[in-house]
């Protein structure tokens, strides 16, 4: 009897620490929020300008590490290079822009960019990773905030 009730406390135990974990670095929940937020970007992925070629798709979970204020963010965007005008490229994008609040998008060739934003790392990562200088290239963007809910990359 003494072994049964020792066996289901151990067992409860190694469930609420595996549970703790699971939370804390593999929030399932989390998943399921950027693939959401994928689908509602799939509309990016029809436009097809003429003149633009898509260089890079990023997609990311996590804190900014500015005020640990408990927001995990979310963010999917993608580099494109361009020929032509930045007028006809905002153009094509003016209604999923218009759909979408928290859709953006951001030129390399001096845009202001939020300083409160994960994009200034993703900046630097697509110029550097994809040799790419100043010019005629632009981010398509879409971010979304939700609780952390334990997560550590949202504590950042």
């Amino acid at each position: 009897m003494a072994a049964i009730k020792r066996h289901r406390t151990i067992t409860i135990v190694v469930l609420v620490i595996a549970g703790i974990l699971i939370l804390t670095f593999f929030n399932p929940i989390h998943f399921v929020n950027l693939n959401l937020l994928k689908l509602q970007f799939m509309q990016v992925q029809k436009i097809q300008l003429p003149g633009t070629d898509l260089i890079w798709r990023k997609s990311y979970i996590g804190g900014l590490g500015s005020d640990g204020n408990g927001d995990c963010n979310y963010m999917i965007g993608e580099l494109h290079s361009f020929i032509g005008q930045r007028e006809k490229v905002v153009e094509q994008y003016k209604k999923f822009l218009s759909d979408n609040v928290d859709a953006g998008i951001l030129f390399m060739d001096g845009d202001k960019w939020p300083l409160d934003s994960i994009l200034w790392d993703w900046r630097g990562n697509f110029l550097d990773e994809n040799n790419i200088e100043r010019g005629k290239y632009y981010i398509i963007y879409i971010s979304q905030k939700f609780p952390a809910l334990l997560d550590t990359r949202c504590k950042v």
